[in-house]
């Protein structure tokens, strides 16, 4: 998965690797992982979901139950409200030990592939790039990719849901 130019050091004569590189490279990892993945995905569609519905549902309450004093209208919204919420936690929840769980997946696989790609290396690798360098990559680094994978992108995800929905 990781060639020579993933290997090089900071510096002057570094490319910087573009936004579709990264997600190109990050998919080799993540692929393994799709159905998971796309259960995922409808679990964060389900919660944007019930976001967008708490939102107009206040409209409902507002303009067809207290305005009107319709109040078995009112406790069915409320009673719908109330499943939708008990129903949001446990996808919430559920969501987030995957995506944890499927992230470390996604990390530890990189991290594999790194090591054997370092174990391969010349020794005069070793020579010209400091320790600090290499542990800063398998440390720092990849710990910033692991929060991308299981922070960011799922909030990036379901942001994008919501505006959809709305």
């Amino acid at each position: 998965m990781l060639k020579d130019a993933d290997v090089s050091t900071p510096g002057p004569a570094a490319r910087e690797t573009t936004l579709r590189e990264m997600f190109v490279g990050m998919w080799q990892y993540a692929r393994r992982y799709r159905y998971i993945l796309f259960v995922l995905l409808l679990g964060l569609s389900l919660e944007s979901l019930y976001e967008v519905a708490l939102r107009y549902s206040l409209k409902f309450i507002i303009d067809n139950a207290i305005a009107k004093a319709d109040m078995p209208m009112l406790f069915f919204i409320l009673g719908l409200l109330a499943v939708g919420a008990v129903i949001f936690n446990v996808v919430v929840v559920g969501c987030d030990y995957m995506w944890a769980k499927t992230g470390g997946r996604i990390v530890n696989d990189l991290r594999r592939d790194m090591f054997a790609r370092l174990q391969n290396l010349p020794l005069d690798y070793f020579r010209r790039h400091p320790s600090g360098d290499l542990t800063a990559r398998f440390n720092a680094d990849v710990g910033n990719i692991e929060g991308g994978v299981v922070v960011s992108f799922p909030m990036a995800l379901m942001a994008i849901f919501e505006i959809a929905l709305t």
